[in-house]
């Protein structure tokens, strides 16, 4: 039976291929802040060999773009019923809390939105719904009420929150200046 090399080279062997064993399987890769291994000159020379060039045509099978859900036919479509849900008079306040995003932690602003008389009001019309990325989207509107027609200055947006669209607190925040005394949470 052979023994094992003992001192300092064995030791100096071991941490050797340790590190180099942890460096190349961590996963690391580039502009992720974490280091990656070198290839020798002959990796270099049989990856070149065998690695094809880059095609420089367009892909013929479309790719998903990270401007969009999976679905975005649904997605708009739940969007549009979320909006129509918080002007939806019929539907209590503690149902369109579901509709805003952590509309739990703003149920007095929406009681109160649901609440005012000028607000009551209102009905909307949504026109548009254009995803910025696969959570969130910018929706263009109109409001009615009042035998007249009211074009906000900036576009809504909705974010997908707990897997259903919802309308940001941020529009929650620019709809409540249409009431006549819609209370305002903190964080607007």
């Amino acid at each position: 039976m052979t023994s094992a090399p003992r001192g300092p080279a064995a030791l100096l062997a071991a941490a050797a291929v340790l590190f180099g064993a942890a460096a190349c399987g961590s996963g690391g890769g580039e502009g992720d802040g974490e280091p990656t291994a070198s290839p020798s000159a002959s990796e270099t020379v049989e990856s070149a060999a065998t690695t094809p060039a880059p095609s420089t045509s367009p892909s013929s099978s479309p790719t998903p773009t990270a401007t969009a859900p999976k679905d975005p036919e649904r997605a708009e479509s739940d969007i549009r019923a979320a909006w129509q849900g918080l002007f939806d008079h019929g539907l209590s306040p503690e149902d369109k809390t579901g509709l805003v995003e952590d509309g739990g932690q703003y149920e007095l602003m929406i009681q109160g939105f649901a609440d005012d008389d000028r607000a009551k009001e209102l009905r909307v019309h949504v026109e548009s719904v254009d995803f910025t990325s696969a959570r969130e989207a910018q929706v263009g509107y109109t409001l009615r009420g009042g035998g007249e027609s009211i074009r906000p200055e900036k576009p809504g947006e909705s974010v997908r929150q707990g897997g259903d669209w919802k309308i940001s607190l941020r529009t929650l925040c620019d709809l409540a200046d249409y009431g006549s005394d819609v209370p305002k949470a903190v964080a607007c």
